[in-house]
């Protein structure tokens, strides 16, 4: 049981950082703003006559949603991809989906990150959702945005390692440090934000 106790521990140091209280806090408080805009869009958009929910029926019109027909299905995102295939995620993209539909995208997300990498792109839509997410939350909602803390954390340490043990060029390592920030942010608004504390990076 020590034995375990210990890999416990060990795996929990690997994938922790100390985040200062100024920055923690400053991006909760925008992220709050942000919220506060999508909202008062939103009710403006749906009272109109002509407001329509977006039909979505699977993974494959899920990934199509984020980065349009030109990427295959669930293929290897990159920097490249990214800079040629541009769908960027606008408020009023994102005030088309229902409550189930965005849950349903953020599943989708934590498994591009598992299986498709890390990309801005893909990070833009994770925060995107994290916006459009209505209170009160329900546990299944919930568990899932543990989940995505979880995955951004596994992440964060696969491109800590990355830089710090492979010779990369400048743009490489900006590129990196931007998804690693990325990682930080979403570790941040999951657990101060939502209030998943047990999950958060400590202050320094």
């Amino acid at each position: 049981a020590d034995e375990n106790d210990n890999e416990t521990n060990e795996s929990k140091e690997t994938t922790v950082k100390t985040i200062s209280t100024e920055w923690q806090n400053e991006q909760c408080k925008m992220f709050s703003n942000t919220r506060n805009q999508f909202y008062l869009m939103r009710d403006k958009l749906r009272s109109k006559k002509n407001f329509k929910i977006t039909k979505l029926k699977n993974i494959n019109s899920y990934w199509k949603f984020c980065f349009g027909d030109n990427v295959p299905v669930q293929s290897i995102l990159s920097l490249d991809t990214f800079e040629k295939y541009t769908v960027l995620p606008t408020m009023s993209k994102m005030i088309s989906l229902t409550q189930p539909q965005t849950h349903e995208l953020l599943q989708y997300e934590i498994k591009w990150i598992e299986t498709c990498g890390f990309t801005i792109q893909l990070a833009l839509y994770i925060y995107s959702t994290l916006v459009a997410i209505e209170k009160p939350i329900s546990e299944d909602f919930m568990y899932t945005m543990r989940l995505l803390s979880k995955a951004c954390q596994n992440t964060r340490l696969k491109l800590m390692t990355q830089t710090n043990d492979n010779v990369t060029t400048d743009n490489e390592t900006s590129d990196t440090k931007s998804l690693e920030r990325s990682c930080d942010l979403f570790i941040c608004l999951i657990g101060r934000y939502f209030g998943q504390i047990d999950l958060a990076d400590p202050f320094n």
